[in-house]
């Protein structure tokens, strides 16, 4: 993710500027996500985030947006394309190639993807509950050190399902 984060840290900053309606932001990510796979992501953001001064709640384009980044092998982008296709938000439901792209997003970087997955597991959302692998995809997001906050809300999942 490393290798991701100048441009992350970048676009990150236009579209809360243009989410504000910053029309010169907003021109910048337009022309950018042309190419550049992390302004792509950046724009399937804003226009599916109420509130947002360019929220259009366009779950197909947003996908379609995350899934072409996901072609460059920006890992945030896989992990979107992985739950968008497991959950079936803004396309077709494929769970299979939805957990192969969550695991691409995993090694190659995004740690979050590996605890948000373990929380999928642990509560059986849009995949039967297995307890084993929501375990080590939260040992994993652990190693990769991954917002406490989100380690503590896959725990929770974990314990829960062991409870029931």
């Amino acid at each position: 993710m490393e290798e991701w984060q100048a441009e992350v840290n970048r676009f990150d900053a236009l579209s809360d500027a243009a989410c504000a309606g910053d029309a010169p932001a907003w021109a910048t990510l337009q022309q950018a996500a042309q190419t550049d796979p992390v302004a792509k992501v950046a724009m399937a953001w804003l226009i599916t985030t109420q509130g947002c001064a360019h929220f259009s709640g366009n779950e197909v384009e947003a996908f379609a947006l995350n899934k072409r980044a996901a072609s460059y092998g920006y890992p945030i982008a896989l992990s979107n394309t992985g739950f968008r296709l497991l959950t079936g938000r803004g396309t077709h439901k494929d769970t299979a190639k939805g957990l192969r792209s969550i695991e691409r997003a995993i090694r190659g970087g995004h740690g979050k993807a590996a605890a948000t997955l373990a929380i999928h597991y642990a509560r059986g959302i849009h995949l039967p509950r297995d307890l084993p692998a929501a375990r080590s995809h939260l040992a994993t997001a652990e190693a990769m050190l991954v917002n406490p906050t989100l380690l503590d809300r896959a725990w929770a999942a974990i314990e829960a399902a062991e409870g029931d």
